[in-house]
């Protein structure tokens, strides 16, 4: 069972678990790289590519229920 934790403490923890999942992501990513030199800079490109689709979109009506900022980001920092 969680201690009780205060309200600061939730978002410090869930600030770090962000950052903890953001350096986990970035490493599958360069690892992936390194295996095919080919690629290159492929998973970067393709999350600036996601970002930008999706930042277009957001104007979209089927899409502006969306809450936009946190959407974007979790989506393109997802991208494979």
């Amino acid at each position: 069972m969680m201690p009780d934790m205060d309200g600061y403490a939730v978002l410090s923890k869930l600030k770090e678990n962000l950052i903890v999942q953001n350096a986990s992501i970035r490493a599958r990513a360069h690892l992936a790289e390194t295996r095919d030199t080919d690629t290159g800079d492929h998973i970067i490109r393709t999350q600036s590519y996601v970002d930008i689709l999706a930042r277009h979109f957001q104007t979209h009506p089927r899409f502006n229920t969306i809450p936009v900022a946190r959407y974007i980001a979790e989506v393109t920092r997802s991208t494979p």
